[in-house]
């Protein structure tokens, strides 16, 4: 059974895409936590490893042109080289190999929030793949998928849904929140709808949402038909006396109180 036909299991999905949640957050942490160590390092390769390598070749060259042998000089400067090569290469922008393992195993539409939110992570490469992710699994989000979304992904799913310039990525948002008549969106599928954002420049994805809206509206309007028929029935007036069914000319005498009203009890 593929990922996008297994069974709805609202306790086993919430604690799946909560565990996910919590490896990416704290993998995420990790990662931030070396790039600062990185950047420092490659501070320390811009202030003080090549104004030393730039001294010893200076160095090196006055005792040429004084005939005196270059040899120490050219020694150290070759071991400046080297430290200049070793602290450029722990600069590097991380390879984040927990980050991206675990974002490549999140190609589930169970996930698509959690894939909203890191394709808002301040790191690019994170942010490119998190989005070519996200827009794999959209066509897959399933209606009940939408009770999935945490408040952080409810935040990250709508800035994507108003600031998205890719509008690949818009509409596929905006049809999984058709699919899922998820009305915690419905005033971003408007702004939308009304090019009142960047992502409503692209005429397919105002299309997109003027669709949407429409579902949207009619399920809200479901939900108060729905609220109305199991709405409790009020008490009947204490006053007032029923007839039983399939009399019609029953004398006042015979008729009966309503259960509950205050005559006959005790």
């Amino acid at each position: 059974m593929s990922r996008h036909d297994r069974k709805w299991d609202p306790i086993k999905d919430r604690a799946f895409v909560a565990e996910v949640r919590r490896k990416l957050d704290r993998s995420t942490q990790d990662h931030r936590h070396d790039s600062i160590r990185q950047r420092i390092q490659r501070f320390e390769t811009a202030y003080f490893v090549y104004p030393l390598l730039g001294m010893t070749l200076l160095a090196a060259l006055v005792a040429v042109m004084k005939g005196a042998p270059p040899l120490p000089a050219v020694l150290f400067g070759a071991a400046t080289v080297s430290i200049g090569a070793l602290f450029d290469y722990l600069g590097r922008p991380p390879r984040y190999p927990e980050v991206v393992r675990l974002l490549r195993g999140a190609k589930d539409p169970r996930l698509y929030g959690v894939l909203s939110c890191a394709a808002l992570d301040e790191e690019p490469a994170l942010q490119q793949m998190a989005t070519d992710y996200l827009l794999r699994v959209l066509p897959h989000v399933r209606p009940e998928y939408g009770d999935l979304l945490g408040h952080d992904e409810v935040g990250a799913v709508a800035e994507l849904l108003l600031q998205s310039v890719d509008a690949e990525l818009a509409v596929k948002l905006i049809v999984a929140v058709e699919r899922t008549r998820d009305l915690r969106f419905e005033r971003h599928i408007g702004r939308i709808a009304r090019a009142d954002c960047p992502s409503g420049q692209d005429e397919r994805a105002r299309g997109a949402a003027e669709s949407c809206l429409k579902t949207l509206e009619r399920h809200r309007q479901e939900l108060r038909e729905r609220a109305r028929l199991l709405r409790p029935a009020e008490d009947p007036d204490e006053s007032s006396l029923l007839r039983p069914a399939g009399s019609d000319d029953e004398p006042e005498g015979m008729l009966l109180r309503p259960a509950g009203s205050g005559e006959g009890d005790g």
